[in-house]
C-alpha cells in the first residue's frame, strides 16, 4: 500500500510540475505556421523532417453558400475569413452577427513545393461536413445541407490518405449546423505524413486504451466488492463512477466505442456522452458523502442529486440542438461541485482524516489536465491529458477505499484471530474435537484434538484422515448422513445461521476401537438458505455412556430379578403413583404395568381385589417417595 501511494504521490507531482513549467512560459503561442487570409504558406516546411502541421489560423469563409470545390485555377476571391479552431456564432458577417445555425463553406490554399505521400487526420466536428482535396471528395461527416430538414450531422474522426497531391493544395469544407449550439469547424485538420499519422494514432489508441483499461478494472473491482458485501455503498458508487468515467474516455479523444455508439446516430452518440458526464458528477459526490458523511452535509447531497437527475431527464428527453445549450450550465455546476468537494476534503484533512488528502490530489490532477488540454487546445500537437486525469482522478478514490478495506479486513483477521484463540480455550477446557467445512471450496479442516480423539497424530494433514462418514460406525451411518442430509436440505431458515440438532453416536479410532461423541454443530447459510459453512463440535462421551449402560444393565436385572420374584410387588411415592409393578403383581391385581405406572391415583384404575392390595398403601409416617413398598 505505501508503495502504491508513494507511485501515486510521484506521478502526481510529475503532472503537476509539468503544467508549471508550460505556464511559466506565459500565454499560449500561436503555431509557427499558421494560415492568413485563408493561405497556409509550407513552401519551406518538410514534412519528413519537421513533422505534422495544423491546418488552423484564417480560413476563407463564405457563409450561406455551398461553392464549388476549387481546383488548383481556382482564384474567385471570398469575402470573409474565419479563424479555425472555432465556432461561428458570434462573428460579424456584414451588418448581421451569425447565430449557431446556418451553412456556409470553408476554403484554405496551402503553398508547398514538393508534395509527398501525406495524410490527413480530421478530428470529429459538431456540424456536418463533406471535405474536398483539389477539387476531390476525401470523406465526409454526415451530410450537409441548407436546412435542418437537409443536414444529418454524425460522429466521425478520419485518417484519409491524400497520396501525393499537386501544390498548391486548395482545400474546400462544406459544413452546415442545425442540430448543436456549436457550428463550424471547432478543431482544426492535420497534415503530414502517412507514417506520422499512423503513428498519431497508435500513440493515441495506447493512450485511451491504457486510461480505458485502467479505468473500468478500478470500477469492476468495487462492484464485485460491494456484491461480497453489500452494506458497504461506497465500493458502489466508486464502481458506477469509474465505468461511467470509462465511458466518457471511449467516447472522447481517439473515440475507442465510435464503431458501436456511431451507427446510433448524433443525438444518441451526445446524449450517452451527457448522461455519463452528470451522472459521474453525482456519483463522485455520492462517493465522498458515504466516506464523510460528517463533512459532507446532507443538503448538498440532495441538491446535487436534483440538479444531476433533472440535467439527465432534460438530455434523454430533448434533442441535440437542445440540450447542448445546457453545456455552460452544466461546467458551472461541475465547477461548483468540484469547489464543495474540494471544500469537504479539506476540512476532513483537516480533522485529520488522512484519506482526504487523497482524494484531493486526484481532484487536483483532474483539474489541471483539463486546464491543460484547455488552455493549448489550438496548438496540442501531441496526446490530451484529460484521460489520465480521469485516471488518476479515478485511481484516488481507488487508493483512498483500498486503504479502508485493508483497515477493515486486518480489524476483521485481529477479530478472527482472537475468536479462534477464545474457541481454542473453549475447545481445550471442554476438551472438545472440532470440525470445520468450508462448503464453497470443499475444503475441510479439523483441530488438533478431533485427531487425537480418534487417534491419529495432531499433525496428520486433513488429506490423511478418511471422509467424515467412513469415521462414523457402520451401525450409526445410515442415521448420521440421513439427519446431515436433512439439515442441508432445510432452507427454511431465516437467520445467518443454523443449528444442526445433537446427536451422539459412535465413531471408528485408527486402532479399530470406537469411541461415543456428543456432536453439536452450527452452518452459516446464505441468503439463499444454502450452507456455506459448517462447524460440528465432538466431545467424547465413551466413559459417561459406559456408566450409563452399566446403570441400564442393571436396572434391567434388578427389574427381571423383581419378575421372577412369585410374590407381587409395587412401588409407590408419597402422593400414591406406582413407581413399579412386578410380573406377580399384575397376574394378581389383573391390570398392566403401564395402565398404572405413573398415573394420576384418581385415574388409574383402582383394583379391588384382595385386603392385602389394599393395605399395601404408604405409610403415613414412611420416609418419603420411593421408600415404601406393599406385598400382595
Amino acid at each position: 500500500m505505501q508503495l502504491i501511494l508513494r507511485a501515486f504521490w510521484a506521478y502526481l507531482f510529475a503532472l503537476m510540475l509539468s503544467a508549471g513549467m508550460a505556464a511559466a512560459q506565459g500565454p499560449v503561442p500561436q503555431p509557427l505556421h499558421s494560415a492568413r487570409a485563408g493561405v497556409l504558406d509550407l513552401e519551406a516546411w518538410n514534412f519528413e523532417r519537421d513533422g505534422s502541421v495544423r491546418l488552423s489560423g484564417e480560413w476563407a469563409f463564405n457563409w450561406q453558400i455551398f461553392e464549388p470545390p476549387r481546383g488548383l485555377a481556382a482564384g474567385r476571391a471570398t469575402s470573409h475569413v474565419l479563424e479555425v479552431p472555432g465556432a461561428w456564432h458570434g462573428y460579424p458577417v456584414g451588418s448581421a452577427v451569425l447565430g449557431s445555425d446556418g451553412f456556409g463553406t470553408y476554403h484554405l490554399q496551402i503553398k508547398c513545393k514538393n508534395a509527398e505521400a501525406l495524410s490527413l487526420f480530421i478530428p470529429n466536428q459538431h456540424s456536418a461536413m463533406r471535405l474536398y482535396v483539389n477539387g476531390q471528395e476525401v470523406a465526409h461527416q454526415g451530410a450537409p445541407g441548407i436546412d435542418g430538414g437537409k443536414t444529418r450531422a454524425a460522429i466521425g474522426q478520419q485518417y484519409v490518405a491524400l497520396g501525393v497531391p499537386s501544390c498548391p493544395m486548395q482545400i474546400t469544407a462544406h459544413v452546415s449546423n442545425f442540430q448543436h449550439r456549436r457550428g463550424g469547424m471547432v478543431r482544426a485538420m492535420e497534415l503530414g505524413t502517412a507514417a506520422h499519422m499512423q503513428n498519431r494514432r497508435e500513440w493515441g489508441l495506447i493512450r485511451d486504451a491504457a486510461a480505458l483499461t485502467g479505468v473500468v478494472l478500478m470500477g469492476v473491482l468495487p462492484i464485485l466488492f460491494f456484491l461480497w458485501r453489500r452494506r458497504e455503498r461506497a465500493p458502489l458508487y466508486l464502481g458506477l463512477y469509474c465505468l461511467s468515467t470509462g465511458v466518457v474516455i471511449a467516447l472522447s479523444g481517439e473515440r475507442l466505442l465510435l464503431p458501436v455508439v456511431g451507427p446510433w446516430g448524433w443525438d444518441a452518440y451526445l446524449k450517452v456522452l451527457f448522461v455519463n458526464y452528470c451522472a459521474g458528477t453525482a456519483l463522485f459526490a455520492l462517493f465522498v458523502h458515504s466516506l464523510f458523511p460528517i463533512e459532507f452535509r446532507e443538503l448538498p447531497k440532495r441538491v446535487i442529486q436534483l440538479i444531476a437527475v433533472t440535467a439527465i431527464v432534460g438530455v434523454l428527453l430533448t434533442p441535440a440542438r437542445t440540450f447542448t445549450l445546457m453545456v455552460p450550465g452544466l461546467i458551472a455546476g461541475v465547477a461548483l461541485v468540484g469547489i464543495y468537494l474540494a471544500y469537504v476534503l479539506a476540512v476532513a484533512w483537516a480533522k485529520g482524516r488522512r484519506s482526504a488528502l487523497v482524494l484531493l490530489g486526484g481532484l487536483a490532477a483532474m483539474t489541471v489536465a483539463v486546464a491543460h488540454d484547455v488552455a493549448y487546445f489550438r496548438t496540442l500537437q501531441a496526446g490530451y491529458w484529460t484521460p489520465f486525469g480521469f485516471l488518476i482522478f479515478a485511481l484516488a478514490p481507488g487508493i483512498t477505499l483500498a486503504r479502508r478495506m485493508s483497515r477493515a479486513l486486518a480489524a476483521e483477521e485481529l477479530r478472527s484471530i482472537e475468536q479462534r484463540e477464545r474457541t481454542n480455550l473453549l475447545v481445550r477446557a471442554t476438551k472438545a474435537g472440532v470440525l470445520d467445512w468450508d462448503a464453497i471450496s470443499d475444503v475441510v479442516n479439523y483441530s488438533d484434538r478431533y485427531k487425537e480423539m480418534l487417534g491419529y497424530p495432531a499433525d496428520t494433514p486433513a488429506s490423511g484422515l478418511p471422509p467424515f462418514f467412513d469415521l462414523v460406525h457402520p451401525d450409526e451411518r445410515d442415521r448420521v448422513r440421513q439427519s446431515f442430509v436433512d439439515e442441508l436440505r432445510d432452507r427454511s431458515a431465516w437467520s445467518t445461521t443454523r443449528h444442526h440438532r445433537a446427536l451422539d453416536y459412535r465413531m471408528c479410532r485408527a486402532d479399530g476401537g470406537d469411541i461415543w461423541v456428543h456432536a453439536e454443530g452450527i452452518a452459516l447459510i446464505g441468503a439463499d438458505g444454502r450452507t456455506l459453512r459448517f462447524i460440528c463440535t465432538y466431545i467424547d462421551i465413551s466413559d459417561s455412556k459406559r456408566h450409563e449402560m452399566a446403570l441400564s444393565n442393571h436396572a434391567k436385572f434388578i427389574a427381571d430379578l423383581f419378575d421372577t420374584v412369585p410374590v407381587g410387588m409395587a412401588l409407590r411415592d408419597t402422593e400414591s403413583r406406582y413407581l413399579f409393578v412386578n410380573k406377580t403383581w399384575e397376574q394378581y391385581v389383573g391390570v398392566k404395568r403401564e395402565d398404572v405406572i405413573w398415573q394420576d391415583p384418581a385415574r388409574a384404575r383402582a383394583p379391588q381385589r384382595g385386603s392385602a392390595y389394599r393395605g399395601s398403601g404408604p405409610r403415613r409416617h414412611g420416609a418419603g417417595a420411593g421408600r415404601h413398598t406393599g406385598a400382595a
